[in-house]
């Protein structure tokens, strides 16, 4: 069948010689349609799906965790130790070395230092700085220290200290 459909093409092209402007200016606009859609819109409309703002979550984190003794980050979007220690570039012998020391659900660190990953338990130490998702309940007590969007404009983290 290649040979059929390879002289079905050519005479096809060469028939449609003289529209090749308008094929053309059609390939254009879709083509400018898609680097539209995936340069501005897809960002903007699949933000969350990528994780973003866990590097603006760890950033203040990581600058402000001297000021706690105890700090709380969310699973509530995925796995937020990948992320702390990629963003904070942890020597990854640090990690590997508190290895059958850590608390772990499903291979998942839950705890690195003063770093508590999870939900924070009910009666919060103060001076505890807690890193909420969207969709968990805030806590009594404590003072909204910031909110962390995506760029869809949809809240990613709220970061609270009691």
């Amino acid at each position: 069948m290649i040979i059929p459909l390879t002289i079905f093409s050519a005479y096809g092209l060469v028939r449609l010689r003289r529209f090749w402007p308008v094929f053309g200016a059609i390939l254009a606009l879709e083509f400018g349609h898609y680097l539209v859609s995936y340069y501005r819109d897809y960002p903007k409309n699949y933000s969350q799906q990528w994780q973003f703002g866990y590097k603006e979550m760890v950033d203040q984190v990581e600058a402000k965790q001297d000021q706690y003794p105890q700090i709380y980050i969310t699973r509530e979007l995925g796995r937020p130790s990948m992320y702390y220690w990629f963003y904070t570039q942890t020597d990854p012998r640090l990690v590997q070395a508190l290895n059958h020391q850590v608390a772990k659900d499903q291979g998942e660190y839950l705890e690195f230092g003063k770093l508590k990953f999870g939900p924070p338990p009910g009666d919060l130490p103060v001076n505890s700085l807690v890193v909420l998702g969207p969709g968990e309940a805030l806590p009594e007590t404590g003072k909204l220290i910031d909110e962390i969007y995506d760029l869809g404009g949809q809240l990613a983290f709220r970061i609270y200290e009691t």
